[in-house]
């Protein structure tokens, strides 16, 4: 009704109408309060107003309130507002914060522990399988949410989302790399250089990284042979060799 008013009215932003339709579908599904037919009326006078309610209140949308009757909130358990720019970047970067960084116009994604630099392609990529994830989730709520999918997953929505969503991601240059006894290890695990160990959770971000994997209690028959030379079999060389840890690349 929306798309064939907007035509004989020849509006100039018919898809933003549309759009409008989609978002109050989405906004139904999630229980919130749908507001307008009051300004309806005063536009277009209460008995047309009445009459176009009547249309959108029969027999069939009951029948689809029923679909979704029961426990509502067991219904829209897990369902995430993304139904406008705003809220689609702020679901976004909630979802990735732990895995992604942006940083001096790169972006930067966590698989493990090292920070793998990325193209913004990836990060549209990522955008869009998270929106599916959410429409999923948004059509299981109620048989209105599903015309939804089609603001919600445009190019425009997910190339915003992302360009919005920047903020929440930004880190300060100087914070990459600042711990230079910290490595990358070709597992995606963080080296600490002075322990010996891979570093736990709380570490700085790198992005140096090896092609290189920790083998622990190994021993290096090249290493043991220059401390051989070296201390010439001593106890100094025991002690050394105890804690001598390899490195294979």
């Amino acid at each position: 009704m929306i798309e064939a008013t907007a035509k004989e009215a020849n509006d100039e932003e018919p898809e933003d109408r549309l759009r409008c339709v989609d978002d109050t579908f989405v906004a139904h599904a999630q229980g919130r309060e749908i507001s307008g037919d009051e300004e309806l009326r005063q536009l277009i006078g209460t008995e047309l107003g009445e009459c176009i309610g009547n249309w959108v209140s029969g027999k069939a949308s009951k029948k689809k309130k029923k679909l979704v009757s029961g426990d509502s909130s067991r219904s829209r358990e897990g369902v995430i507002d993304i139904t406008t720019d705003a809220a689609a970047a702020d679901a976004f970067a909630t979802a990735f914060k732990e895995r992604l960084v942006y940083c001096n116009a790169q972006w930067y994604y966590k698989a493990v522990q090292v920070l793998e630099p990325i193209s913004v392609e990836y990060v549209q990529g990522l955008a869009k399988q998270f929106f599916q994830q959410q429409i999923e989730k948004i059509a299981t709520a109620g048989a209105f949410a599903v015309p939804a999918a089609r603001s919600c997953l445009s190019r425009a929505r997910i190339n915003a989302a992302v360009e919005l969503s920047r903020s929440g991601f930004q880190v300060d240059g100087a914070s990459i790399d600042s711990t230079v006894d910290l490595l990358g290890l070709a597992d995606g695990n963080v080296f600490d250089l002075n322990t010996g160990k891979t570093a736990g959770n709380g570490h700085g971000l790198v992005t140096k990284k090896v092609s290189a994997s920790v083998v622990p209690n190994n021993q290096c028959p090249r290493w043991l042979k220059f401390l051989d030379e070296i201390f010439q079999g001593g106890r100094l060389l025991e002690h050394r060799r105890n804690k001598v840890s390899m490195v294979r690349c």
